[in-house]
């Protein structure tokens, strides 16, 4: 994988101000501190995955994706 698109997550706001602001709110995710929270986040994104898999919810006449190979390969298979 290459680089991550910007190296500041989150919408860049035209008025100073507002993003300060907005940027206190946020956190990196990748930072140890916040380990226990990426953690849990992995462990519901697991579950989650496992779910779309083999709770035939793709096979739904509800549910769409645009392409099912790319869905199952690139997004479901890479945990």
């Amino acid at each position: 994988l290459g680089p991550p698109p910007r190296k500041k997550p989150g919408k860049t706001w035209d008025d100073p101000n507002l993003q300060n602001e907005r940027d206190k709110h946020k956190i990196d995710i990748c930072k140890h501190e916040f380990l226990p929270v990426r953690t849990e986040l992995m462990r519901i994104a697991r579950e989650a995955s496992e779910w779309i898999r083999y709770s035939g919810f793709l096979d739904s006449k509800d549910v769409f994706v645009s392409s099912r190979e790319y869905f199952e390969t690139e997004i479901l298979e890479k945990q």
